[in-house]
Formats: C-alpha cells, structure tokens, sequence
C-alpha cells in the first residue's frame, strides 16, 4: 500500500528529497520523484528508477502521474535505466513523450558487477523501444577502466547502429563523483567496494568518438 500523505518528500529529515516546480492536484500531486514544470510546458520525472517503481504499482501512482500530465498538455520526459518488465515499459511509452536512457556496459557479467543488475533485459527493452519508433535520447557515463574501453565502446556502438533509431545521437557523459553528496545526507557509503573511477582522458573521449563516428553515430560530450 502506498502511503496517501507523504510528508516524507516535504520534510526529508536528511534532506535527501528535494520537490520542484508546481503542485498538481488529484494524483498526480503525489510527487515521489522530482517534477519540473516550466512556462515551456515540460516535465521530468527522475530521481533513481521511476520506471522500477512502476512495476510494483503503475496503475496507481506512476503512470497515473504522467498520464494526467498529458491530458495538461504538458510534455513529458522519463529518465530511466530501462531495468522493468516490457509491458511496464510499454505502458511507460504510451504515456510520455521522450525517454533518457542510460547504457552503461554491454557486457553483462560487469553490469552486474558495476551497476548491481545484468542487463539483458535493458538492451531487449531499449530495442523494443527503438522498433516502436519512439524518442528517446541515448547518453553514455564513461568511467576509465569500467567501460570507456575501445572494446566495450565498440560493442555499444555496433548494438546501437542495429537499431532503428532516428536521432542516432549519443552523449557521452564524462564520469564524475557528485553523487558523494546524496550518499552523505543518507549516511551511506559512496563507492564502498573502493573501485578506482576516473574521469576518461580526452584522448580517449576522442578515441570513443571516432568508433562511434566509425558506426555513423554521431556523439556530444555531455548533455
């Protein structure tokens, strides 16, 4: 059951939750990610795994938040690994405008390692995705000696230029650590296994670059 006052995004003792932009009323003021509404008219729901946290509940929370977001016209934008049942990610496109899509490791054994999860299931859901035809935006985190490797780049690109995507557009997001300071508000540990993460050289952005060009990939540095 989901809790019907949630004056824990309110008043987050540690100060973890921050909520911006305007109250909407009925469901979709049950805010439990971070929901951005402009003049433009957009909104972005993030904070950590929306598209998760629909599996356990969809009908009554997730997809009922940007459904009602687009019936106010507002344009919408779901950030997400794609880590979720197919129909969850299906019901999730039918309902927003543009997903932002994570792709972190193709090879499986190291996204468990790294990321805590396998993920044939994100790049099964991400093909699905690009056969429907519908928007997304594809960003690389580039950590030196995880995945900015010239094989693992490789492989990224080759399994994207199978797709049928359109935009064939690729941030590629330099790695850094400003995560520590939400692992400090929650009293966790920020990369407790003590792996050596780094920003990649711009020797090597350039190098992920030319493969990804090699592909006919065009990429941006951040984003």
């Amino acid at each position: 059951m989901f809790c019907q006052r949630i004056f824990c995004i309110f008043d987050c003792h540690r100060a973890v939750v921050d909520v911006v932009g305007a109250r909407l009323s009925g469901q979709a003021s049950r805010l439990t990610w971070q929901l951005r509404c402009t003049s433009a008219c957009w909104a972005r729901l993030e904070f950590g795994l929306p598209v998760m946290a629909m599996s356990v509940a969809p009908s009554r929370l997730s997809v009922g938040m940007i459904r009602r977001c687009g019936e106010r016209g507002i344009h919408r934008a779901v950030d997400t690994t794609l880590f979720a049942r197919p129909e969850i990610v299906r019901d999730v496109m039918d309902n927003c405008e543009l997903l932002l899509v994570d792709l972190k490791q193709m090879d499986s054994a190291k996204h468990a390692k790294y990321c805590g999860v396998p993920n044939e299931l994100i790049l099964s859901n991400l093909r699905m995705v690009a056969e429907a035809r519908h928007d997304f935006y594809l960003r690389i985190p580039l950590i030196e000696g995880v995945n900015a490797d010239e094989e693992n780049i490789t492989r990224s690109a080759a399994f994207l230029a199978s797709l049928p995507w359109e935009h064939r557009i690729v941030n590629l997001l330099p790695y850094h650590d400003i995560g520590k300071s939400k692992h400090e508000k929650l009293g966790t540990v920020y990369n407790p296994d003590r792996y050596a993460f780094a920003a990649p050289s711009d020797e090597t952005l350039g190098r992920c670059r030319e493969i990804f060009a090699c592909y006919g990939i065009e990429t941006t540095i951040g984003g």
